[in-house]
């Protein structure tokens, strides 16, 4: 049963209170709750009741309690682990005939083995933009290997930069 539901009876009960003569204070009322609940219409009834203890605690007290997210466990082996591993997929994603499908595939088998507080310290430990949520880190790793990956070269483009046996060096 959902709090929608808990909606649809109260509003069933103002057409019996109002032909049994109750004051119209008490059908206003029922109307004021059932839109008040509203913003909960999805939520199941023993979610709203625990809501409600919490709002009630806060109301007495000041503060909201609740579980607080334990701090998960980082282990430095995977983070440097999977820092190198990123580091090694960055150099293959500038081949071009590496495909972004591959990177992609390889990346997913880094990160999924990692908690979000290591894959976290990854984007850390290889240089990327502080971040908050699992989510965030996976992007911030896909925009560094865009930004290290260049588009393939023209075979023309790359005889120019080649220098010819005449030219090179000798060393």
């Amino acid at each position: 049963m959902n709090v929608r539901e808990l909606q649809q009876f109260i509003r069933s009960l103002h057409a019996p209170l109002a032909a049994a003569g109750a004051p119209r204070k008490i059908t206003d009322d029922l109307e004021r709750i059932v839109a008040g609940l509203e913003p909960f219409r999805d939520r199941p009834l023993a979610e709203f009741a625990d809501f409600l203890v919490r709002a009630e605690e806060y109301h007495r007290t000041g503060v909201v309690s609740g579980r607080r997210r334990q701090r998960q466990p980082v282990d430095q082996n995977k983070v440097l682990e999977a820092a190198q591993n990123f580091k090694g997929l960055c150099e293959r994603a500038l081949d071009p005939d590496v495909s972004s499908e591959s990177i992609e595939g390889e990346l997913n088998r880094i990160v999924e083995p990692l908690n979000d507080a290591e894959l976290r310290q990854v984007v850390q430990e290889v240089g990327g933009q502080a971040v908050r949520t699992r989510k965030s880190a996976l992007a911030e790793l896909n925009r560094l290997l865009r930004e290290g990956r260049r588009p393939a070269e023209t075979p023309a483009e790359t005889r120019a930069e080649m220098p010819s046996e005449e030219t090179a060096p000798v060393g």
